[in-house]
């Protein structure tokens, strides 16, 4: 569970991993990035990334814990 937005996650990317050669900042947005995969470079855009990834906790898992 996370309280970021996409452009902290994109922020968050570029910070740590800059220096990496499997990653750079595409050329078209500021937010958006490449990862150099074994097939070739992907271009990805980070809009949507927290929504689609949030995985929701199971109300019986949160149950116990609380």
């Amino acid at each position: 569970m996370t309280s970021g937005t996409d452009k902290s996650l994109a922020s968050k990317f570029f910070n740590h991993l800059s220096g990496n050669k499997h990653f750079k900042q595409a050329r078209k947005a500021s937010d958006q990035f490449i990862v150099v995969h074994y097939a070739g470079p992907v271009e990805y855009d980070p809009f949507g990334f927290t929504e689609k990834n949030a995985d929701p906790i199971d109300a019986n898992i949160a149950k116990v814990l609380s």
